[in-house]
C-alpha cells in the first residue's frame, strides 16, 4: 500500500478554503474553525493509521522480524514519509527527529533511502550493506533488493528517476541507471548496470566470466612489464610490519614534493631567503673562533681554528635540521595524514631532502674557505658522499624515531631541542677526539657522530689517520638505529589518524 498524502493535504486545504468564508458569512465563524480542526485531526490519524498498515505489511515480509537492518531503514523511510504531511509547526520537531533516524541508519546499517522516493510495500533488503535509494526513484509492490544496489542518481536540476515495476528481484551490486524503466516480475542478476529499458517478466543474466592469459604473453605477442595491470594482495596484516620499500619507490614523486614544499615554505616571505643556510654554520663559526679560539686557546691538532670548527658545523647542522624537521614532520601534516592514504613514511624521508637542499649552500663556502686558508684536496674527499650518506641515514633513523612518538607523546618537542644542544658537546665539534683519553674513546665512539664528524674531517682535510674505529662503529649504530625506527615506524603509523 502506497501513500498518497499530497492529494489528502491538498484536499483538506481546499476544505478548509471553502468552508471558512461561509463561516465569516453566518457570523459560525469559532464553530466552522473546530470544524476544519477536527477534520485536520482526522486527516492525520488516517495517515498515521495507513503508515501502520503499510509497517505491518512490510514487517510481514520480514518474518514478524523487528530488528531487521532493512526494516528499520524501511520504517525510518515511512516515518519520514508521514511527518510531510504534518501542519508546519510539527514538521520542524519530527523532522529533526527523523534527520536523525536517517543519520543512524545510513552510517550503522549503509542503507540510505530518500525520502523524495516512492516506494510500494513489502519491499524486503538481502545482506543490507551499500544500498542507495536515490530521491525520485520509484519503486512497486513485493520487490527484493541485495546489497550494494544503488537505484537512480543525484538529483540535479532535471530529475533523474529509475522506475522499477512490481516482483523485482535486484542481485548485489546491480546499478540502475536514471531514466530506466523495469518492467513487473524482472529478476537481474548481480554486477549488472542497467542503462536500458527491461521489458516485463524477463530475466537480465550477469556478464560470463572471462579468464584472461598472462599479463606478458597475449597471443604470442610480448608486452612491456611495466604496462601490465598491478596486482595487490588483500590478507591479514603479519605480526611483524614490512618496511614496504616498493611503495616507497613508486610515491618517490610525492617524496620529493615534500621536500620542495618545505624548503619553500621555510624560506617565504624572508627577506635574505636561502642565505640564512650559509648564515647560520657561517656565524656560529666566527663565534666559535674567537671564544674558543682566541681566547680560550682550544687545541685543533695544527688546523685552523676556521676550518676545524667549519669542517664539524657542516655535518653537525645537516643531522641537527634533519632530526629537527622529521621529528615534527608527521604532526605538522596531520591534516593530510588524516585525509589521504600514501605511504606516512614519505614525510619524514622528504623533510630530510629538504635539509639537503640547506647543506648544498654550505659545501661552497667551504670550498672558499680551503682556499683562502691554502688548504687543498686530496683524494680521500671521494669518501665525501658516503659520509654525508652516513649522516642523511643517521638523521632519517633519528627522525622515524622521534615523529612516531610525536604522535602519541608531545613532550618529544620539548626533548629534541634539549637532546641536540647536550649533542654538540658529546660530539667533537668544539674539540679533537684526541682530548678524550684512551680507554674511553671506544665507548665515546658509540655516538654515531662522532664517526660521521671525525670522517669528514678527514675526508676534506687530508689527516694521515684513518678514523676506521669510529666510522665502523657509526656505521654499525646507524644501521640499528634506521633499522628499528623503520620497523617502530611502520608498526605505530596505523594509529596516526587518531592522534595526529
Amino acid at each position: 500500500m502506497q501513500l498518497n498524502t499530497s492529494e489528502i493535504a491538498s484536499a483538506s486545504a481546499s476544505e478548509a478554503s471553502t468552508t471558512a468564508p461561509q463561516a465569516r458569512d453566518n457570523g459560525t465563524y469559532s464553530r466552522t474553525t473546530r470544524r476544519s480542526l477536527s477534520q485536520r485531526v482526522r486527516n492525520q490519524l488516517r495517515l498515521f493509521r495507513d503508515l501502520v498498515r503499510v509497517l505491518y505489511e512490510d514487517r510481514e515480509t520480514h518474518s514478524r522480524d523487528w530488528t531487521s537492518p532493512g526494516f528499520r531503514a524501511l520504517a525510518v523511510y515511512r516515518f519520514g514519509r508521514w511527518h510531510l504531511s504534518l501542519p508546519k509547526g510539527l514538521r520542524l520537531p519530527i523532522g529533526i527527529v527523523y534527520t536523525w533516524l536517517h543519520r543512524w541508519i545510513r552510517n550503522h546499517y549503509g542503507i540510505e533511502i530518500s525520502i523524495l522516493a516512492h516506494i510500494g510495500c513489502r519491499l524486503r533488503f538481502h545482506n543490507h550493506g551499500g544500498t542507495i535509494i536515490y530521491p525520485s526513484s520509484v519503486i512497486g509492490d513485493d520487490c527484493s533488493l541485495w546489497q550494494n544496489v544503488v537505484i537512480g542518481g543525484p538529483p540535479g536540476r532535471v530529475p533523474r528517476a529509475a522506475y522499477l515495476g512490481n516482483r523485482v528481484h535486484l542481485g548485489s551490486g546491480v546499478v540502475v541507471s536514471p531514466s530506466v524503466v523495469v518492467g513487473e516480475d524482472v529478476e537481474i542478476a548481480p554486477c549488472v548496470q542497467v542503462s536500458r529499458d527491461v521489458p516485463p517478466h524477463s530475466a537480465v543474466p550477469s556478464r560470463p566470466i572471462v579468464i584472461h592469459p598472462k599479463p606478458h604473453e597475449v597471443r604470442g605477442h610480448s608486452i612491456p612489464k611495466h604496462s601490465a595491470r598491478q596486482l595487490s594482495r588483500i590478507g591479514p596484516p603479519s605480526r611483524w610490519p614490512s618496511a614496504q620499500l616498493g611503495e616507497l619507490w613508486r610515491h618517490r614523486e610525492l617524496i620529493v614534493f615534500f621536500a620542495w614544499r618545505d624548503v619553500k615554505v621555510r624560506y617565504a616571505h624572508t627577506f635574505l631567503g636561502a642565505l640564512w643556510a650559509i648564515l647560520q654554520p657561517l656565524l656560529t663559526m666566527v663565534v666559535f673562533v674567537v671564544f674558543l679560539g682566541m681566547l680560550a686557546r682550544m687545541p685543533t691538532e695544527g688546523v685552523p681554528h676556521s676550518v676545524f670548527y667549519y669542517t664539524a658545523l657542516i655535518p653537525w647542522m645537516f643531522f641537527s635540521n634533519s632530526v629537527m624537521q622529521a621529528s615534527m614532520s608527521v604532526v605538522s601534516n596531520g591534516n593530510l595524514v588524516k585525509k589521504v592514504y600514501f605511504p606516512r613514511m614519505a614525510i619524514p624521508i622528504g623533510s630530510v631532502l629538504a635539509a639537503v637542499v640547506d647543506l648544498c649552500f654550505t659545501l661552497p663556502i667551504l670550498a672558499i674557505l680551503l682556499w683562502w686558508t691554502g688548504i687543498g684536496f686530496t683524494i680521500n674527499v671521494l669518501w665525501l658522499p658516503l659520509i654525508l650518506l652516513l649522516t642523511a641515514c643517521t638523521g632519517l633513523g633519528a627522525g622515524l624515531w622521534l615523529s612516531a612518538m610525536y604522535v602519541y607523546f608531545r613532550d618529544v618537542q620539548h626533548i629534541v631541542p634539549f637532546l641536540l644542544r647536550l649533542g654538540m658537546f658529546v660530539t667533537p665539534i668544539i674539540y679533537p677526539s684526541s682530548l678524550i683519553p684512551e680507554q674511553w674513546r671506544t665507548v665515546y665512539a658509540l655516538n654515531p657522530l662522532v664517526g660521521v664528524v671525525e670522517g669528514f674531517r678527514w675526508a676534506v682535510l687530508g689527516t694521515t689517520e684513518v678514523p676506521a674505529v669510529p666510522l665502523l662503529l657509526s656505521s654499525v649504530v646507524v644501521a640499528c638505529v634506521l633499522v628499528s625506527g623503520t620497523f617502530f615506524f611502520r608498526r605505530m603509523e596505523e594509529y596516526f589518524s587518531d592522534f595526529a
